[in-house]
């Protein structure tokens, strides 16, 4: 994805929704749904984004000539896996405080890593229904913890800006495990000569 928010979504059997994982600017979205005919959930923008879509055959054929290619998208396919396994964590195991703080630090974290966002300003594109989704929390919840967060002096929030007051602060309530920062590379084949 070049640019925008997108997340993914499943239906739950009880009509609720949730939302997994969320896909920012230079990832890749929708390659788990590789492994099926028809993806296992929905890909949704919550902003204006700009994809590129690119055919299995096409990953086929690039995995083919490009086995180092191959690798390192399995590895980071297995930092996705292990991210979501935290999330489900955080979801299963953390106060509501926590869940909405993760949000905000791993947010905040990622823009930095591709590039896009160099302070602790970043526009959440997010509903509260949607960021519910997320955290596994009600929008009233979602809400009365963003409020807490300003009232600690962690954020402040404006027209569906966060500003990160007190980034330190805020990642002591959050404790992510930053899965992105440590990825090993050593064990792939060289990059072809040229």
């Amino acid at each position: 994805m070049q640019r925008g928010w997108l997340y993914s979504s499943m239906l739950l059997a009880d009509g609720n929704r949730q939302i997994p994982s969320l896909h920012l600017p230079g990832d890749l979205a929708g390659e788990a749904a590789l492994a099926w005919a028809q993806a296992p959930f929905a890909l949704t923008a919550a902003t204006d984004a700009v994809v590129h879509v690119i055919d299995k055959v096409v990953f086929r054929s690039l995995f083919e000539r490009q086995p180092r290619l191959a690798m390192l998208l399995h590895a980071l396919a297995q930092v996705e896996r292990v991210a979501l396994s935290d999330r489900l964590a955080s979801i299963g195991r953390t106060p509501a405080k926590a869940r909405v703080a993760t949000l905000i630090v791993d947010a905040l974290r990622r823009l930095r890593a591709y590039g896009g966002q160099t302070g602790g300003e970043f526009s959440l594109p997010l509903t509260q229904e949607e960021s519910g989704d997320v955290t596994g929390l009600t929008a009233v919840h979602v809400n009365r913890m963003m409020r807490l967060l300003v009232e600690d002096g962690l954020i402040a929030r404006t027209n569906g800006c966060i500003c990160v007051l007190d980034e330190d602060r805020l990642a002591q309530i959050a404790r992510p495990i930053d899965r992105y920062q440590t990825i090993d590379t050593r064990w792939l084949p060289p990059a072809p000569a040229g």
